[in-house]
């Protein structure tokens, strides 16, 4: 009997602990779904009342399909995108679309962005845009310190739009508008907690269009002290290219000076092999010639000659 207790204490603990775990979700307020179909809704959007930030953003789930119902014709949401900051919804040939079914979105926060719209026919992406008043309904994943800013896009017709917004970390699942959303309960993505793993940190090079609007991140497992990163490989070749450098231009001077000492060895030794001759020479020839002007002059010598037992003598 105890054991059966047991047993029913342990499965409602159980599933109490399961149904939070499932109940909360950092792409939608606490309560709220955030997904409609195969379509992720995260916030500042919300599926249903008192789930987004305000009336323009509520996405109604009719039958597993998402609508933007605060416009005065629904519009299918194909997706939602929090770096570049827009909503696609389902409207082929936009062009022709906004002037027959007369969608309104002069006083909505919604804009067309004319230029990303080029390569798309069957689909519509707006930019949604968040004002002062809106920035007190989220807090960038930080209630004391808002990691948001103010940004501004180019429209592609000459015109540009403020908007408000947060900064968004490729590295962490879930959305930065929501209040404590990536905060308190961060969701790591698996790539980079298998980074983590290995005693990494996750890096995200991302790659903007000619639009502005990011086309896509690589993700790389960096190390600390790794020297295999682009940056490291670029300044140990730089290193490694200074030191050839300065080896070739050390060598060239070392030869040189080498070079100079032997010539100038070479010469001095010249110089004074060529004096020597010369004394020889010189003095050779006085004496000849002193001996043809004064025969007798070799016998007025006097000759210091050493003999033994005798001393040294004066002749």
């Amino acid at each position: 009997m105890f054991l059966i207790q047991a047993y029913h204490i342990l499965l409602v603990i159980f599933l109490s602990l399961t149904t939070t775990s499932i109940g909360y979700s950092n792409y939608a307020k606490p309560g709220c779904n955030d997904r409609c179909g195969n379509v992720r809704i995260p916030y500042p959007f919300g599926i249903g009342a008192n789930c987004s930030v305000n009336e323009w953003y509520v996405v109604e789930c009719n039958s597993s399909t998402p609508y933007l119902s605060a416009l005065n014709h629904h519009l299918e949401v194909l997706g939602v995108d929090l770096e570049n900051q827009t909503i696609v919804v389902n409207m082929p040939k936009f062009t022709e679309c906004f002037q027959t079914k007369k969608v309104d979105l002069g006083k909505s926060p919604f804009l067309l962005l004319e230029s990303y719209n080029k390569v798309m026919d069957d689909s519509v992406a707006l930019l949604w845009t968040l004002s002062d008043r809106d920035k007190d309904q989220v807090s960038c994943c930080n209630n004391y310190n808002p990691r948001g800013y103010r940004r501004k896009v180019d429209m592609g017709n000459g015109t540009s739009v403020d908007t408000w917004k947060c900064a968004y970390y490729e590295f962490y699942e879930g959305t930065p508008y929501l209040r404590d959303g990536c905060e308190d309960y961060p969701t790591v993505t698996e790539e980079c907690a298998r980074c983590e793993d290995s005693d990494g940190y996750c890096h995200y090079d991302t790659i903007y269009d000619l639009d502005g609007l990011v086309y896509s991140q690589n993700f790389t497992c960096r190390f600390y002290g790794d020297y295999n990163t682009d940056e490291s490989r670029s300044s140990k070749l730089s290193m490694g290219v200074l030191i050839g450098v300065g080896i070739g231009m050390g060598s060239l001077f070392l030869a040189a000076i080498i070079y100079a000492s032997y010539k100038l060895i070479k010469k001095t030794r010249t110089r004074r092999r060529r004096e020597s001759v010369s004394k020889h020479t010189n003095g050779t020839l006085l004496l000849k010639q002193q001996e043809e002007a004064n025969p007798s002059v070799v016998d007025q010598m006097s000759l210091f000659i050493s003999c033994e037992g005798e001393g040294h003598r004066l002749i």
